[in-house]
């Protein structure tokens, strides 16, 4: 067993023998594809280096015409990104263009307003993105939601996380 490493702004292709290692995150977002022979494809999106050309693209066209996609496992920052994988920055960039004033709160304030918009507040609408998306049932779809620590899937597709302390 070999444990490929997938850094931020990459995709990854591991074997049904090899598992993900994404290393440490704290406002990124992972999205792991377990295919139908047991063979993984996953992405590490970041807040300044992301997936090109956008992360669930990028999973898509790395199936095999072969395969299928049997699970998808996401795992990250739900407060830095809202359902359709735009990031908090790109978000606060698009709330400041509707409303100038936007700029003038504080990032508190900022946060605060982004909130509602963020996955940790829209589970299902982002399960629901990745299901569809990804062509893939809603069962099939799993979120965790993980401030800060490290990530991992094990050969088995099995989701291990190693949050850091508060």
């Amino acid at each position: 067993m070999t444990m490929i490493p997938c850094t931020e702004g990459r995709v990854a292709v591991a074997s049904a023998a090899d598992g993900i290692d994404f290393g440490a995150v704290n406002s990124c977002m992972t999205i792991s594809c377990i295919l139908d022979d047991g063979s993984k494809i996953a992405a590490h999106d970041a807040i300044f280096k992301r997936v090109q050309p956008q992360i669930l693209f990028a999973l898509k066209e790395r199936v095999p015409a072969d395969r299928q996609i049997a699970r998808v496992i996401a795992a990250g920052a739900g407060t830095c990104w809202t359902p359709t994988m735009e990031s908090q920055q790109e978000l606060a960039s698009g709330m400041s263009k509707a409303d100038p004033s936007f700029k003038e709160q504080s990032w508190q304030e900022q946060d605060r307003l982004m909130f509602p918009n963020m996955i940790t507040r829209n589970v299902a609408r982002f399960t629901e993105v990745l299901s569809r998306d990804l062509g893939v049932d809603a069962g099939a779809v799993e979120f965790r939601d993980v401030a800060e620590g490290k990530i991992r899937l094990d050969p088995d597709g099995a989701l291990e996380v190693d949050e850091a302390p508060d």
